[in-house]
Formats: structure tokens, sequence, C-alpha cells
């Protein structure tokens, strides 16, 4: 049909005019009917009547959301902007529904709001408004570049004194926002996160190091200007802050839990900030994985806060700014209702070592319907970072070789940021190899400019980078013991204990294995984080036993020194077999034929008696025999 303002029902035209064009008179009255002249045909005009007459009502798009409108009666239901004809006179009801991340102002139309009625009378354009709200996101490139964040740009893993800051920020003058900082880790140091201003450094900082930021730690202490300004009574793994900006300047409050509530914990005026403020977190590493989330309040609905900051503010006796928070930092967006995706895996298997392996999951989504193509696989067994075998989509490839459990976690995560995961274990049975000659060899990870002595139990190093080697043999099901002893003045050497796959060449976090370790100048670290000092001045200690119990699910590791137990470590991310092994860099102290480091695997003896201190800290020796696979049968 052609449309000239008022459409005619093309049935009744043809009727009227037999295959002849539609031409309304320019005098017609909409009132009644619509007089047509036929062109070609001399005679009287066709009315046709006024029920037989419709109009275009179209609905186009103000803003950056996006939507779908519906119509009652039926007509209208389509992705905006759409259009749909309806008879003349017909009163049309129209609804919006947002896409996610968007919410619905209204129309433009006179007298309607978030619902609207018309009449359409005559072709008819409005517009609905919509707002989006992006999704906030710790910034790529506006970060320490040793900062690693997750793939929704909310949790960071931090390396040494790194900081990041959001994409977001909030301008003077713009308003009262909230937002959540959540520790994900069971440490409580040098994690912090707050607000600071673009100015505010990057490299080797912490939350507040200057005057051009503010943080809170993860233990309750509170930085601004680089002064400690007191601490959150109370352990907690999440604090809130309220980021009053109305003004010239900021002003912030600390909101912390408080018994079943929420309490202002601290106030604190930042006089000498007047630039937009970004959120900032910051730390140094104290875990192989994500360390500290943030909530901004990008969907309060599905994600909701663990804190209550107004009636924290009520409290406090700050009504007003109660009031006016926006429950989000610079914006707030509440979803509708959104269930999470349910995930299906394939069952736990048995397998022989080098047997090619496939499992395979299933996610449905009831919002946003079949997931399984964006299902993560990760497998656990394998080393942190590049060395991590991972997988996209509904079926997941890997060979395990190693003796041990191999879990194959399936992970997937809705657009409101639901995360589900399931995990296949598949276990490849023991008993681990036994080696006739138990001692130092290179292995396709292991460090380059390595000397070894004839019988592979000393090395020297030639290579900067702390390279290392393992032992050939590995321990899985039993107990094990070994000792590591400097050959020189303590240097950056040591040793502990590796996985078989993990990269040695160098050991560092580029690709770090799951590991635990002594460092001759340091103390002892599980995987390359520091975890406790040993007794005394480093020069005090030459010698460190290990005695590995690997009879459960993962290996307990006690570190032993001439003055008693060190340390107990659990290696909650080594499920496989493990390896003795030493690492280092160049002493520049040995010649070619002298060694800086020494590994003991029980055929020569042990300086210390791992059985008196195992017993002494109450520990259940039945069956212990120090020693190292083979080696262990030699007294």
């Amino acid at each position: 049909m052609t449309r000239w303002g008022t459409t005619l029902a093309l049935s009744v035209v043809l009727a009227a005019c037999d295959g002849g064009e539609e031409r309304p008179d320019a005098a017609t009255s909409p009132d009644a009917s619509v007089a047509i002249l036929c062109p070609g045909r001399p005679g009287p005009r066709v009315d046709v009547p006024r029920e037989a007459q419709r109009a275009v009502l179209s609905v186009t798009v103000e803003g950056d959301g996006a939507g779908r409108v519906r119509s009652d009666p039926p007509g209208l239901d389509c992705e905006l902007p759409c259009e749909a004809s309806f008879p003349i006179g017909t009163r049309v009801n129209l609804t919006l529904e947002p896409a996610y991340r968007t919410t619905a102002e209204g129309f433009s139309h006179d007298g309607c709001g978030a619902s609207c009625t018309v009449s359409v009378d005559r072709d008819l354009t409005i517009a609905a408004r919509f707002v989006h709200h992006p999704p906030f996101r710790l910034s790529e490139t506006d970060r320490d570049p040793e900062v690693r964040l997750r793939d929704d740009g909310l949790a960071a893993d931090f390396y040494i004194h790194g900081g990041v800051r959001s994409v977001q920020r909030i301008a003077p003058g713009s308003g009262a926002f909230y937002f959540e900082g959540r520790v994900l880790i069971d440490d409580r140091t040098d994690l912090g996160f707050g607000v600071a201003t673009a100015s505010a450094p990057l490299l080797d900082t912490y939350a507040g190091e200057t005057d051009q930021g503010f943080g809170v730690h993860a233990d309750g202490s509170i930085f601004h200007d680089g002064e400690w300004s007191g601490r959150v009574e109370g352990a907690s793994a999440v604090f809130g802050l309220v980021v009053d900006y109305r003004s010239a300047s900021p002003v912030v409050h600390v909101v912390a839990p408080d018994g079943a509530g929420s309490r202002v914990a601290h106030s604190q005026p930042l006089e000498s900030i007047g630039a937009p403020l970004h959120v900032f977190a910051a730390g140094s590493k104290r875990a192989p994985d994500f360390q500290l989330e943030i909530n901004a309040g990008g969907d309060v609905e599905n994600v909701p806060f663990a804190l209550d900051p107004r009636a924290a503010l009520r409290a406090a006796d700050m009504a007003e700014l109660a009031e006016v928070l926006v429950l989000g930092f610079g914006d707030s967006y509440e979803g509708p209702p959104d269930e999470a995706p349910i995930l299906t895996t394939s069952a736990d298997l048995v397998v022989e070592s080098g047997t090619p392996v496939t499992v395979t999951a299933s996610a449905i989504d009831a919002e946003e319907g079949d997931l399984s193509g964006s299902i993560e696989w990760e497998l656990l067994s394998s080393p942190h970072y590049a060395g991590r075998l991972r997988g996209v989509g509904s079926s997941f490839s890997f060979t395990p070789r190693a003796v041990g459990l191999h879990p194959a976690r399936a992970r997937v995560r809705d657009r409101t940021g639901r995360v589900v995961e399931r995990v296949v274990r598949v276990r490849v049975p023991g008993p681990v190899a036994q080696q006739a000659d138990v001692r130092l060899v290179p292995d396709a990870r292991s460090g380059g400019g390595i000397e070894l002595s004839p019988d592979g139990l000393s090395a020297r190093w030639t290579r900067t980078g702390k390279r290392g080697i393992r032992v050939n043999q590995s321990l899985y099901g039993g107990w094990g013991y070994f000792e590591i002893r400097r050959l020189v003045e303590p240097v950056n050497e040591g040793g502990g204990l590796v996985v078989g796959d993990g990269n040695l060449d160098p050991y560092s976090w580029a690709d770090v294995p799951a590991s635990c370790s002594v460092n001759m100048l340091s103390g002892v670290w599980h995987d390359l984080v520091w975890v406790a000092d040993f007794p005394g001045p480093a020069r005090r200690q030459q010698t460190f036993g290990f005695a590995v119990d690997y009879r459960g699910e993962h290996p307990i590791v006690y570190v032993i020194a001439r003055d008693g137990l060190v340390t107990r470590l659990v290696l909650d991310d080594v499920w496989v077999e493990v390896h003795p092994m030493i690492y280092g860099d160049p002493t520049g102290v040995t010649e070619p034929g002298e060694y800086d480091e020494a590994i003991e695997l029980g055929a020569n003896g042990f300086e210390l008696d791992p059985v008196a201190v195992l017993e002494e800290e109450g520990v259940d020796t039945t069956g212990f025999v120090p020693g190292w696979g083979h080696a262990s049968t030699r007294r």
C-alpha cells in the first residue's frame, strides 16, 4: 500500500476499485469514511468505512540503551525501533522491556511515563527513553603491568606493591556513591582498596600512599597521605566505602560489619583532592590467584552488597546523606531477578597414565538459554598462569601423565556475574615408578646453566634467573624426607618441592609451578609467596629438611631447621606426584668443579633428626623412614 498519512485496508480498496490505485480525496474527513477515486474509471466515489482505515504507530529510541516494546492489543512485539498499523481510533497500551543493563525511563509522549496509552487517530511516532548502565571494570591499561585482572574486570591478582584504577570515575559535585571491596584469600596483610585520582602512583604503591588517595586495607588499617589513620575493629573480608563528592572536595566514610548490621567505622575529609576519583586497588602477592574483588553496584539485585550503607549512615546521624546515596560507583543498576545457570558435567574417571581423556559439560540458563559453548575449563593439576591447561566449550581434552588426581574444573558465568562451577576428577592410580639411582636429573622443564656433580647431588649455578632442577624420583601416597644444604655463604638459592611439569627455567612468576621452597636468604615460600622466616639470621642456617606426608589428598610439608620445626605447609594446589628440587643464581665464588648447593636424599645419612622434631610437635611418625624413594631404604 502507499501511505499518505491515513493508511487504508488494502483488501477494501482493491474490492472497491477492482485493482485500481487508492487516492484519498484531500477534503475527505476521517470522522466517517474515506472517498476513493479509482484512476481510469469515471463515476461516483467509493466510500470506505472508518473501521477499515488504519494508521501506523512507530516507536523510536532515545538514549544509549536498548529494549523491546509490546502493545495491547497485539501488533507491536519487537526490538526498538519498530512500527505496526492499527485501526484508526484504537487505544493502544504500550509497555517497555529494557535489555539487560538498561533501564526504561518511559515515553516522550505527553502524559506518558513508564507505561503509555495512546489513541491511534493518525500516523503517530513516539520515542522510548532508555539509559544504559555500562559494566564497571578495573582498567586493563591504567595499572601496574604486573597486575593481572579477572576476565570480568572486577578482581585483581597483584605482584609486588602494584596498583590498578577503575575505568569509571566520579567528578567533583557529582553526588554520593557507594562500593565495596572483598578480600578473596585468608591472608590479611597489605591488600587494600579505596579511591585515588589519576595522579596516584601505580608502581610500588599501596592504597592511600599519597594525598591523592584513601585506602582501607585487608587488616582494617586506614591510610591517607601515607599516614596511618587507625584500624577498623573486628576482622572482616569485606568493607564498604561511601564517597560523598557533592562538594569541591570529597569526604569518605568506611562502612564495616557490626554484628548482624553495618556501621560507619571511620570518616575522612580529603581536602587535598579536587579532581575526579577512581576506585583504586593495590597490594602485593599473597596467593597465585585473584586476591581482591570490587562490587561497584553493577547489579544490586543479583549481586547484592554485603553491607547496608544507608542504615549505617542513618545510625551515624547522616540521614540526609543516606537519602541521596547511590548504591554504586557513579551508577547503580538493579536488574530483574536472574536464576544462576545449571551446570552438569560428565562422571569422574580412573585412567592409566598417558590415556587421552575428554570430559564434557552442559550449561542451561533460564534467562539466556544454552551457555554450553561458553563454559571455561581449567586443569587444576597443571601449573599456574602460562602453563595452565585451559579450554572453552562443552568438552575439554587432555592427557594425564602424572600419578595422582587431575581435577578438570568447568566454570560458567551468566550475564549478571553469577558463577557456577563443577569439577570432574580424573585419577591416575599409583604407585609411582621407583628409580634405582635417585639424583638430580635435567628434564624438559629444567633450567639452563646448571653444572651437576658426578653423583647428581650437588649443583653450581652459571645462569641468572633462579634456574632449577628436579630429582628424578617423585612421591605420592606415602612419607618422604630430604635435606638441602648451602655450600657457600647465604645467597639467592634454595630448594624444596615442585610438581613434575612445573617450569624451572626460570623458577619465577612468569609460570609459577605448584611448589614450596626455602630461599637461603629469606625464609619459606609457597608458590613463590612468602610464608615464614626461618629461625635467626640466614647465616645461622646451613641445612633444611623437608618431611613430606603425602598420604592424603594434598601433601603436608614440615620444614625443619637446626632449631626445630620452622613451619607446616599444606600444598592445597598440589594434586599429583611431587619432586624435590634445588634452584639458584650464580654465586660468583665457586669455580668449575666446585658447587654452590647440595641435596641429600638418604644414601649418605642426614644432618637433622626429623623424627625427633616431628614427635616433639605431636606428629604421629608411625611408618616414617627418613629418605626419598629407593634411598629411604639405605640406613
